[in-house]
């Protein structure tokens, strides 16, 4: 049976590889096998679990912003030596994800 996943890949501001969401429907991936990857790539990878489809909704788009793009801004700026008080901007595509209500 075929599997749908979405991905979401990101660069940064100084055009280095930033991090990188997979997206894929209830059961497609292995529980255990998620959390062993959250954990050991945070910041850097995670993969979301939407409850009906492959697709970015407004549930999967907070846990984007809370478990992957919080903690690689922390990685960034921890790479550059930077405080919170410097401010950061992200820039998005029009995807449905960013446009979703729940």
């Amino acid at each position: 049976a075929r599997k749908c996943f979405t991905v979401c890949a990101a660069t940064w501001g100084d055009g280095t590889a930033g991090p990188v969401a997979i997206s894929v429907p209830p059961n497609a991936v292995p529980g255990k096998l998620l959390w062993e990857w959250n954990t050991k790539y945070i910041g850097i990878a995670h993969w979301l679990v939407n409850e009906e489809t492959h697709f970015f909704n407004a549930e999967t788009v907070c846990v984007l912003f809370e478990q992957l793009y919080t903690p690689a801004l922390k990685l960034q700026r921890a790479k550059y030596s930077l405080t919170r008080e410097v401010k950061a901007m992200l820039q998005t595509d029009g995807f449905t994800g960013g446009h979703a209500a729940g």
